[in-house]
């Protein structure tokens, strides 16, 4: 059986995850990323899943939406799931090398990895940014630049650098997608 706008469930698991924690806060402290992530390895997932508050899963949700249901669509359930994970997990392992301790959540890397993709698979759709009109391939690149700059400042609570690393992997991964394959024949 095939599933379609798997994007849709994983929206469906972030709010019935930040739900939970948000009833049961402590959960916020089993499920997020922390220096201990490297020993508890159920964190890498669920933590995509997580979000602090209602805000953060609006932002999150809104931008899964816009971006996600199309490079789903264009790329395949498989990649789009390594993708998510990928990114996720990329992503993850930049807030724990850069942050400055506390504890981290949201699916913001694997989103950035879909707007890596994004950048790549679809170059002409123009985007806004701060209510300004842009093509893909500049705005991606942009936002990019944006967190590393703002990884490089002072400690805002936002993971910049799961944004960062989230994109990058997003970015490359689509550049693999693209390469032609060749065939020889002998």
């Amino acid at each position: 059986m095939y599933l379609r706008n798997v994007t849709l469930y994983i929206i469906a698991l972030m709010f019935f995850t930040t739900i939970l924690a948000m009833a049961f806060p402590e959960l916020n402290y089993v499920l997020a990323m922390s220096r201990s992530s490297w020993y508890e390895p159920w964190r890498w997932v669920t933590s995509l899943f997580l979000h602090f508050g209602f805000a953060h899963l609006f932002f999150n949700t809104f931008a899964l939406l816009m971006f996600g249901l199309l490079v789903e669509h264009r790329i395949g359930l498989k990649r789009y799931l390594i993708l998510f994970f990928g990114s996720g997990f990329l992503g993850n392992v930049g807030f724990l090398l850069f942050s400055s301790g506390g504890i981290g959540a949201g699916a913001s890397g694997a989103i950035f990895g879909i707007l890596g993709v994004a950048t790549v698979l679809f170059p002409d759709m123009v985007v806004f940014m701060n209510f300004i009109p842009m093509p893909m391939r500049v705005a991606g690149p942009l936002m990019a630049v944006l967190e590393f700059l703002l990884m490089l400042g002072l400690p805002d609570g936002i993971g910049h650098s799961a944004h960062l690393f989230g994109f990058v992997f997003g970015y490359l991964y689509a550049k693999k997608l693209r390469r032609p394959v060749y065939t020889y024949m002998i």
